[in-house]
């Protein structure tokens, strides 16, 4: 497929989320190297979703990491404060899976908030430079195998749209 029948596809995709958000039951896995509009798409599902009035949290897997540990150990917020506003809202994003430092103790936090989430049967969508095969390789088979089992991968296809608008602009 070229890359422009691949991002039509994931629009209408998309599209199609946003207009049935209330029957979708698919976790997404948004994959594919940088600047192919992983992050775009998620600020438009964020933005359209928003306007219908739904609850989402939308935060990195860096931030979202470093923000469990300094409200744990910083702030001494319970387990429950913490959680809480990632197991009520609507839409979960967790963007740029794979950036954290990954440790036994980051891998332990997406789980918690992955797990919890999926037992609940809320939505999410995750998005990472990383493949499939690569997140098996780097994350411990329980996180693994959270978001390999239980997403459906869609695939974002290209060039990097930042590089290639450097390069325009030059010419």
């Amino acid at each position: 497929a070229s890359h422009r029948s691949n991002a039509l596809s994931i629009k209408q995709n998309m599209l199609k989320y946003c207009q049935n958000f209330e029957n979708i039951e698919d976790q997404l896995l948004f994959t594919g190297p940088p600047g192919v509009g992983k992050t775009f798409m998620s600020n438009c599902i964020v933005n359209k979703l928003t306007e219908k009035g739904y609850g989402i949290v939308y935060v990195t897997a860096a931030h979202l990491v470093a923000s469990i540990q300094d409200q744990l150990f910083r702030e001494k917020k319970t387990s429950t404060e913490i959680y809480e506003p990632l197991l009520l809202c609507d839409l979960l994003i967790i963007d740029d899976l794979g950036a954290e430092f990954s440790s036994e103790y980051s891998q332990k936090q997406l789980y918690e908030v992955i797990d919890s989430r999926l037992n609940a049967e809320k939505k999410m969508i995750i998005s990472s430079n990383l493949s499939v095969l690569k997140i098996k390789e780097l994350y411990d088979e329980r996180l693994s195998s959270r978001i390999c089992g239980h997403f459906k991968t869609l695939p974002f296809l290209g060039e990097d749209i930042r590089i290639l608008k450097a390069r325009r602009g030059r010419s």
